[in-house]
C-alpha cells in the first residue's frame, strides 16, 4: 500500500492546520528520519513509526488562525508564481515567433526561396567505436541532452565511457549541427560545442558550403519546419524522421551573408529573451522557497500570527 488515509480528530486538530503541518519542511524532515529504505526512491515510513512523530499542537483557535493566515499568504504567493508562469509562456512564444519571422523573409516581408535539405546538407555516414581510446572520453550527445525548442545543450554531458556506451556511435565535429530524428515534435536540434559522439537517435549533419550552421540550426527549430517534420513522421507508429524524409523537407535559404546576419541577430535576441525567462524562473524558485519557509515557521511557532 502506497498511501495511508488519515482522518483528523477534529476535537484536537483543525484539518487545514494538519495539511499545512504535513507540508512543512520540518515535518517532512522528521518523516524521512523515521523512514527506512535503500535509496530515496525506495524510502518509506511505516504507519507505526509515523504515529510516533511528535507534532506541535496549539489550541484549536490558534490552529484556525494559523490556517487562515497561511491560506491568505500562500494564495498571494501562488498568484505571483502563476503570473510568472504566464510571462514565461509569453516569452517562449515570442522567442519562437522571432525565429520564425527572421529565418523566413527579409524585413520588408519578401520571402526567401525554400530549398530541400538534401541540396544543402547530408547526414554523416559511418560509426565509431565508443570503446576506442580516441573516442571514449568524448561527450555522448543524446536527445535528452538538448532543450526543447531552444537548440541549447544541457550540460555537463557525460562521456561515452561514463554513459557505458558499447555500440557504434556517430562522430560529430565541433560546430556541426545534430538533429534528433525521434519524435520531432520535441524539436531537439543543437550545435556541438566540441568534438563529440551522438546516439543512434540523432543525425550529425554536414553542410555543403551553401548554408551556415547557425542559420541551419534556427531554420530547423523554426515552428514551420517542425510542423512539416511532425506531419511526415506521423505516418509510422513511432514518430521518426528517416533520412529520405529529412532530405525532402524544405527550409528558407537566403545568401550566406544574409544567413550570418540573421544568425547574429537571433543569437542576440534569443539571448535577451532567455535571460528574461531565466530571471522569471529564478524568481519563482525564490517565491516557492519563501512559501515553504513561511509554512514551516508559522506551524512550528517560530513566527507568531
Amino acid at each position: 500500500m502506497v498511501y495511508t488515509v488519515l482522518k483528523p480528530r477534529t476535537e484536537y486538530i483543525d484539518s487545514r492546520y494538519a495539511e499545512l503541518l504535513f507540508k512543512s519542511k520540518a515535518f517532512q524532515d522528521e518523516y524521512y528520519r523515521w523512514g527506512t529504505g535503500i535509496v530515496d526512491d525506495l524510502w518509506s515510513t511505516r504507519y507505526e513509526r509515523f504515529a510516533s512523530i511528535r507534532l506541535p499542537l496549539p489550541p484549536l483557535e490558534t490552529q484556525r488562525r494559523i490556517a487562515d493566515y497561511l491560506d491568505k499568504e500562500t494564495a498571494q504567493i501562488d498568484t505571483l508564481t502563476a503570473e510568472l508562469d504566464g510571462y514565461v509562456e509569453l516569452l517562449e512564444k515570442r522567442r519562437r515567433e522571432t525565429i520564425s519571422t527572421a529565418v523566413s523573409s527579409l524585413p520588408n516581408g519578401s520571402p526567401f526561396e525554400l530549398v530541400p535539405l538534401n541540396l544543402i546538407i547530408r547526414v554523416a555516414d559511418g560509426l565509431v567505436d565508443p570503446l576506442d581510446e580516441e573516442f571514449s572520453e568524448l561527450p555522448l550527445i543524446a536527445p535528452n541532452h538538448i532543450e526543447k525548442n531552444t537548440g541549447k545543450l544541457i550540460e555537463p554531458i557525460e562521456s561515452a565511457r561514463e554513459q557505458g556506451a558499447i555500440s557504434g556511435k556517430g562522430f560529430v565535429r565541433a560546430g556541426q549541427v545534430v538533429y534528433s530524428k525521434i519524435r520531432p515534435a520535441l524539436n531537439k536540434v543543437t550545435i556541438a560545442n566540441q568534438d563529440s559522439l551522438c546516439s543512434a537517435d540523432m543525425y550529425p549533419l554536414e553542410t555543403m558550403g551553401n548554408v551556415h550552421e547557425r542559420f541551419l540550426l534556427y531554420a530547423l527549430i523554426d515552428k514551420r519546419f517542425v510542423e512539416s517534420a511532425v506531419v511526415e513522421s506521423s505516418r509510422v507508429a513511432m514518430p521518426k524522421v528517416n533520412r529520405e524524409t529529412l532530405g525532402v523537407l524544405r527550409i528558407p535559404l537566403p545568401d550566406l551573408d544574409t544567413q550570418r546576419r540573421i544568425a547574429d541577430y537571433l543569437d542576440k535576441e534569443t539571448a535577451r529573451i532567455d535571460t528574461l525567462i531565466k530571471e522569471c524562473r529564478e524568481l519563482k524558485e525564490i517565491l516557492l522557497k519563501r512559501r515553504q519557509v513561511l509554512i514551516t515557521d508559522v506551524v512550528t511557532g517560530k513566527v507568531e500570527v
